[in-house]
């Protein structure tokens, strides 16, 4: 990958590995590939709820990651699809059977879709990742403290 790179450097390290991350830390990422899980779960109103996960990257490391059910829409519409990039503001991390989750909770699109940059590898194959962190769901980021937020200048 390029120094031109419009990725932020090892921001899924540094989103997967958030010990001294600072709050404030708002890396620009790629979500490679979006991908619906859950069809058909009911929500909070009965009605039926999609749930959608993403493949995030900083061009040389990808993890998974979840969307928050309130950017559902962004999915549906086609703004937030595969080769965007993103500017992550607030997110959750959380340690799924060993391996980082990224919960997205706030982020904005500002470029693509576009060509994949780099070759990421999985972070989640890096043995030193996996000695750290409580995988409680530890939040970070600019939010607002009520978990939602929208996408920004979307």
């Amino acid at each position: 990958m390029s120094s031109s790179s419009p990725l932020t450097h090892d921001g899924i390290g540094r989103l997967c590995n958030i010990h001294g991350e600072p709050n404030g830390f708002s890396p620009i990422i790629q979500i490679l590939k979006v991908l619906p899980v859950n069809q058909g779960v009911k929500g909070s109103d009965g009605g039926q709820k999609s749930r959608y996960r993403a493949i995030l990257s900083d061009g040389n490391h990808h993890c998974q990651g979840m969307l928050a059910t309130q950017h559902n829409h962004w999915v549906e519409s086609g703004v937030l699809c595969d080769n965007v990039l993103v500017k992550v503001a607030d997110f959750m991390k959380n340690d799924v059977q060993n391996r980082p989750l990224i919960i997205l909770l706030k982020f904005e699109v500002v470029d693509g879709p576009m060509t994949k940059i780099g070759t990421p590898t999985d972070i989640g194959m890096i043995g030193s990742l996996k000695s750290l962190g409580n995988g409680g769901g530890e939040r970070h980021g600019n939010g607002n403290g009520n978990g939602g937020g929208g996408m920004g200048s979307m």
